[in-house]
């Protein structure tokens, strides 16, 4: 028969079925006609949930536990869950270090094998990904993912210390260290600057100002602040705003002057502040909300699992309260006699 002719090819190695787009050989007509599908682009199995559409019934079921949240593979090292068995296998190699995937352009080796390809690219110049706003390139999805927020303005991380937003992770923990500062690992002082850090624990200034003589650290701060530092002497303001006509010596001055005639967004309603500790205090309000919402929901979350409140304790501890306040009479005020009685309220 048929099935078992096919089952003897797969144990001989023979692959029969040739793609004629490709050349590419395979043992089954079933597989070469799956294969087909790359270059047809037939994609027949599609996701109830996103309309998404895939080529193998087995992609498509991978693609489900994005919306169930299912994490079947897990990590017997750290506990950490995955979607797929090959995610799993390429993380379990960051425990035992094993790299078995290597550039043959410059020999690096990598866990997995999606990173090695992303390396590839910067020796290929290879970008596949692009903005539909400006056309600018990336090697990586998740840069241009990142790249997109300069167009839309989102900035989803925020100094909960200032309220200052920012568009990226990265940017937001550098910032951070400019509240708390930098540990320097010779003496453990703090100092406000990273790269500057070395020789502000030593005082050493090498880089010279040829106008004035002042002296800089580091040579990146002769080159990037140098620069800036010599327009004092000649004058020039070459940064001006198209609103008023303003003009400044940084473009980093420009930029926090532009954002008093547009003013500061608000990265979570969209509200604009004239000022940036009016845009802070705003965010205070969201903190404030965003506690008391969990607060609530705490709550019910745990009235859920109560039993009633005692009635005999509850009067008890109105009594106690009333006492407390001054709202319950001493015995000077009230007859000796008199009973204590209770409202519906308060029993």
């Amino acid at each position: 028969s048929e099935t078992e002719e096919e089952d003897w090819i797969i144990h001989t190695g023979e692959r029969p079925h040739s793609c004629d787009e490709c050349g590419a050989a395979f043992n089954t007509l079933i597989t070469l006609q799956v294969h087909q599908r790359i270059h047809t682009g037939e994609k027949p199995y599609s996701c109830e949930e996103c309309g998404a559409v895939f080529a193998l019934s087995d992609t498509l079921k991978k693609h489900l536990r994005v919306h169930t949240g299912e994490k079947p593979y897990v990590c017997d090292e750290c506990g950490k869950q995955f979607t797929e068995s090959g995610s799993l296998r390429g993380h379990q190699r960051l425990h035992t270090g094993e790299k078995p995937y290597s550039c043959d352009l410059c020999d690096k080796t990598f866990a997995q094998l999606g990173v090695l390809k992303t390396h590839r690219r910067s020796h290929t110049g290879e970008k596949p990904y692009w903005c539909d706003k400006c056309n600018k390139t990336f090697t990586q999805r998740s840069s241009l993912n990142h790249h997109r927020r300069l167009h839309t303005g989102e900035r989803p991380f925020w100094c909960e210390t200032c309220g200052e937003t920012f568009v990226w992770q990265n940017s937001l923990k550098e910032h951070q260290l400019s509240h708390t500062g930098y540990p320097c690992s010779r003496c453990g002082d703090m100092f406000p600057d990273r790269i500057r850090l070395p020789r502000l624990h030593t005082g050493e200034k090498p880089y010279r100002c040829n106008l004035c003589d002042k002296t800089f650290a580091q040579l990146i701060h002769l080159f990037s602040t140098l620069r800036g530092h010599q327009r004092l002497h000649t004058g020039e303001k070459p940064y001006w705003c198209e609103t008023c006509g303003e003009t400044f010596v940084w473009q980093n001055s420009l930029k926090e002057h532009q954002l008093s005639h547009t003013g500061y967004p608000c990265s979570r309603c969209g509200d604009m502040f004239p000022d940036r500790s009016l845009l802070y205090n705003h965010n205070l309000g969201h903190r404030w909300r965003d506690k008391q919402v969990k607060r609530a929901m705490q709550k019910k979350a745990e009235a859920g699992n109560q039993h009633p409140p005692c009635v005999f304790v509850s009067a008890l501890a109105s009594v106690a309260a009333a006492i407390r306040t001054g709202l319950w009479p001493r015995p000077s005020d009230s007859p000796s006699d008199d009973k204590i009685e209770l409202s519906p309220a308060q029993a």
